[in-house]
């Protein structure tokens, strides 16, 4: 599908940039940054020109001084560089590593709070974590609070960083809420090796499993065996459940019987889909416009060979036309695109942006750009800056580009570039590399 191959292709050229910027440390080609060598003190010249870089707020020069002082062991000089990056962009890792020194080094639990916080609403991961783990245990000043620790870790942990699931499965034990704590040691143990001990333990305790079962377990075991046996799915879900680290066989074939008589969560994903498309078809055809745009959505899914093609488009025209649903609209006009019926295409991605929805701007403004044979490039710019203003990075990127590159008949313009490039920089870490090339010349 173009525009995803296209999407996909600019997110994985900019998700090595930001990995630069995070872990690297902005990466300039070497002939134009002076070089620090690490295993000596005495780099004056580097040193003081390096330091005039960062006083002029060029952060990769305050980043370098901050790894520099880190391998030196002045944890005080190191502190003061990233935490000035910190200030200047709190995306980036450098808030972790100022509060990591604050919080090791020096001793100032307190100023690590402030510098986790900052980092993890603004979607710092790391620092989510590191939050969640100081109100799980306190930490000097700050009192131990376990509902703020879930609330930090509960973000880490839905973001993949696993090791915030064991910590929040080890509360949720503490407080007893066995459930909770098994679905986070669950996850943890099933993506990532972690609690898997953990998670073994507390569910045959749940259970009651010790060698001379309890009468309780007995009586579980007892009820849901017959009401599998009369045909209960949910029964035999529960046992499949039960049985899903004790015994993997038994656990198979519950789960089979329970999809057989009528659980569909049991059943392979294939079959699920099957039924849902049955369900939403039932759902559209009953006037149920938002049911039309699920249904268009699940179709497009399983469309490799265009045969459900009509569908798909009809059903889109009814969640747009019908239901004003402004995602509609905008698959409406991205499906169509893929068709290369592009006028058509545009009427429905404008409609989807006049409705306020930023994607459906953007879209347009990839059509116009990129499909159109030759491009409307300004037309292409008009629609990213409205995705920008509403917020869309990504449209915010394209209009730093379409001027950066004269494209389409754009002229061209550094300062309205560098102006759009910036506000995607510290919206989610897009085009800062460009921001750092224009700074040092760089064409």
């Amino acid at each position: 599908m173009k525009f995803d191959k296209i999407l996909l292709f600019t997110a994985l050229i900019c998700l090595v940039i930001y990995g630069f910027l995070s872990f690297k440390g902005y990466e300039i080609q070497a002939e134009k940054k002076p070089k620090i060598d690490f295993t000596k003190d005495t780099n004056f010249d580097a040193l003081s020109k390096i330091k005039s870089k960062c006083e002029s707020s060029d952060m990769v020069y305050c980043e370098e001084l901050g790894n520099f002082y880190v391998y030196q062991k002045k944890y005080g000089l190191a502190f003061k560089y990233y935490e000035k990056i910190c200030a200047y962009n709190p995306i980036l890792d450098n808030c972790f590593k100022a509060g990591n020194i604050a919080q090791k080094y020096l001793e100032d639990n307190v100023t690590a709070v402030l510098l986790y916080q900052k980092s993890c609403e603004s979607s710092g991961i790391k620092t989510c974590d590191s939050l969640g783990q100081i109100y799980k245990n306190g930490l000097g000043k700050i009192s131990k609070n376990e509902d703020l620790a879930i609330e930090y870790l509960s973000r880490s942990c839905n973001k993949f960083y696993y090791a915030s699931c064991v910590a929040l499965g080890e509360i949720y034990e503490s407080r007893n809420d066995k459930a909770k704590a098994l679905i986070n040691y669950e996850k943890s143990c099933k993506y990532a090796k972690l609690g898997c001990d953990k998670m073994k333990n507390l569910h045959a305790l749940v259970f009651n499993l010790t060698t001379n079962p309890t009468s309780e377990l007995e009586e579980f075991l007892k009820t849901n065996s017959v009401l599998c046996d009369e045909k209960n799915g949910i029964a035999c879900a529960r046992l499949a459940k039960h049985f899903k680290y004790l015994d993997k066989e038994k656990s198979k074939n519950f789960t089979t019987k329970a999809c057989n008589y009528g659980n569909l969560s049991s059943c392979p994903k294939k079959m699920q889909d099957e039924s849902k498309i049955t369900n939403l078809r039932k759902d559209c055809a009953s006037s149920n416009y938002k049911a039309c745009s699920k249904l268009a959505y699940e179709l497009n899914k399983q469309n490799k060979d265009g045969k459900f093609d009509y569908e798909i488009e009809d059903s889109y025209k009814k969640g747009c036309e019908f239901g004003k649903n402004k995602i509609s609209c905008s698959n409406l006009g991205q499906f169509l695109s893929e068709k290369n019926r592009l006028d058509e295409s545009i009427i429905y991605l404008k409609k989807s942006c006049e409705m306020g929805f930023a994607r459906g701007c953007y879209n347009a403004g990839m059509v116009y750009a990129f499909d159109y044979e030759p491009p409307y490039g300004k037309e292409a710019t008009k629609y990213f800056i409205k995705s920008c203003e509403m917020g869309h990075s990504w449209g915010c990127y394209k209009a730093g580009s379409m001027y950066k590159n004269a494209w389409g008949g754009n002229e061209k313009n550094i300062e309205k570039a560098y102006e759009f490039w910036q506000k995607s920089c510290l919206k989610e870490g897009i085009g800062c590399r460009e921001l750092e090339d224009i700074k040092i010349g760089v064409e």
